[in-house]
């Protein structure tokens, strides 16, 4: 019998520093040897954010938002 696993959800952002950055995140999914890949993508990069810090604005926003969506689908293999 074998069993399966879907992932969905979301790499949502990030807090950065106090200057301003633009970053995005690269990621990867590992599985051992007791998971076959079925569908979606198990590596990718998100977009660039920009963040605002400004001493002189009183818009300051440490935030970094992705929304990046992950959608992942496994079938475990039997360890018989």
């Amino acid at each position: 019998m074998c069993s399966g696993a879907h992932f969905i959800g979301e790499l949502s952002g990030a807090v950065v520093g106090s200057n301003n950055f633009a970053v995005s995140c690269q990621w990867r999914i590992e599985f051992g040897n007791n998971w076959s890949h079925v569908d979606g993508e198990t590596s990718g990069q998100t977009q660039y954010c920009t963040t605002k810090h400004d001493s002189r604005d009183s818009f300051n926003d440490p935030n970094c938002c992705w929304n990046h969506p992950l959608d992942v689908h496994f079938i475990g293999r039997s360890s018989r």
